[in-house]
């Protein structure tokens, strides 16, 4: 039910959703999450594969209504990273977040195709646990490709970051 989702939300510090890249429902349950979530607590950030960490500042001027959305797609290069058409899909998330002042996080650390999944859920846990340290206070979604969430993978490279004791509590929610 939406009671023990939002439950088992409330209780994690991360919370880890799988993408399926070419579903649009995929992008809309994050989205739902969020609006949700919002109705609970602000303190939530957004840690996105669909962004690479090098194009940081240029997500956090679109973000701040610096930048059009034509230049910031462009600026990131979305269409040469993404061979979907998805940006119709998350361009809501992206609305949703300004106007709530939500954090959005970059986390994808690798080129498209550059190097194995184990290697890029190694850079990009490194990422995450940055964020989740520099923002003690905020519960962290991380939207990235199903895969990643395997148990093995991402979720267990980010808890092998932090001593026992200091490990964030977390979810994993799968769309399938």
């Amino acid at each position: 039910s939406i009671q023990e989702l939002m439950g088992a939300v409330m209780n994690a510090r991360i919370i880890y959703l799988g993408d399926y890249h070419t579903n649009p429902q995929s992008q809309r349950m994050l989205l739902r999450l969020l609006k949700l979530l919002v109705e609970e607590t602000q303190a939530v950030s957004v840690g996105l594969e669909l962004i690479q960490k090098r194009h940081q500042p240029i997500l956090d001027s679109f973000l701040q209504e610096r930048m059009t959305e034509e230049t910031f797609l462009k600026k990131i290069q979305f269409r040469k990273y993404w061979y979907f058409d998805l940006w119709k899909n998350f361009k809501p998330i992206f609305d949703f977040a300004r106007y709530w002042k939500i954090p959005i996080h970059g986390i994808e650390q690798s080129l498209s195709g550059d190097g194995s999944l184990l290697e890029r859920d190694r850079k990009n846990a490194a990422l995450i646990a940055s964020i989740l340290k520099k923002n003690p206070e905020r519960k962290l979604i991380v939207f990235v490709g199903d895969l990643h969430i395997a148990p093995p993978h991402l979720p267990n490279q980010v808890m092998n970051l932090f001593p026992e004791k200091e490990r964030p509590r977390d979810l994993i929610l799968y769309q399938n």
